[in-house]
């Protein structure tokens, strides 16, 4: 029998997760990473709502990666 996954991601919870780290981070940056289709969630997607919170750069493992977020 095939098992099925799915994920639902929570657009408000990463930016609330973004706000609180970017809070606790005091005035040191903040760099999410994104590597790996940002762990399977959607790499363009998430980049997207952590830069609107503010993230002037992110975190991946292969140059292929960053050409993708450009």
């Amino acid at each position: 029998m095939p098992s099925f996954n799915r994920v639902e991601i929570s657009r408000s919870a990463l930016r609330h997760n973004f706000r609180l780290c970017r809070k606790m981070a005091g005035s040191a940056g903040i760099m999410p990473m994104v590597k790996a289709d940002a762990y399977g969630h959607g790499m363009i997607e998430c980049a997207r709502i952590f830069a609107a919170e503010g993230a002037a750069a992110f975190g991946v493992a292969e140059a292929r990666e960053g050409i993708l977020l450009r």
